[in-house]
């Protein structure tokens, strides 16, 4: 059953092959690519007009701002004016949370570099008593610098962005 199968495919290309020999497949090509190109025109109209209608009944569900769908009893000029004071009400509120950040983050800074040089001397001091080897207190300095390095990195972090805050302020 296999074997005739074969065969008969076999045979199917065999003619297949045999009918472009004979010189029509040319017009056969010209013919093809004329209703190709017709199927992709239509192809692409079809898609057009499915995506017009997609777009037609397409409803927006809380993809934008939508500023103008709750105004209540506002218009014009007034609901604008109530925009632009909540715009700013919530600038004002992010500016200044940005500065309890930045403070907070001084804050920080300023008490890791006490606590650093409070294990330095303590470091030191333990050292001198024999309590620990010079080798214990040279990783203890070196836990030391590495947090420093840390705080010196955080401090650049703050300044950039009290910049940010400067020109914000300044642009007002």
């Amino acid at each position: 059953m296999k074997k005739i199968l074969s065969i008969t495919v076999i045979l199917f290309l065999a003619s297949a092959t045999h009918l472009n020999a004979q010189g029509k497949s040319n017009e056969r090509k010209q013919g093809n690519e004329k209703q190709e190109q017709e199927m992709k025109g239509k192809e692409k109209q079809e898609a057009k007009q499915h995506a017009r209608e997609e777009k037609a009944e397409d409803v927006h569900e809380g993809k934008g701002h939508a500023y103008g769908k709750n105004k209540s009893d506002q218009e014009g000029r007034a609901f604008g004016q109530e925009r632009t004071a909540a715009a700013r009400a919530k600038s004002d509120e992010a500016r200044a949370q940005t500065e309890k950040n930045i403070a907070d983050a001084e804050k920080d800074i300023e008490e890791g570099r006490k606590k650093a040089e409070a294990a330095r001397k303590k470091a030191k001091e333990m050292e001198k008593e024999g309590k620990i080897s010079k080798k214990e207190a040279e990783e203890v300095e070196a836990e030391i610098e590495a947090a420093e390095e840390e705080l010196e990195a955080a401090e650049e972090e703050v300044r950039r962005e009290k910049e940010k805050l400067e020109k914000i302020k300044s642009g007002k």
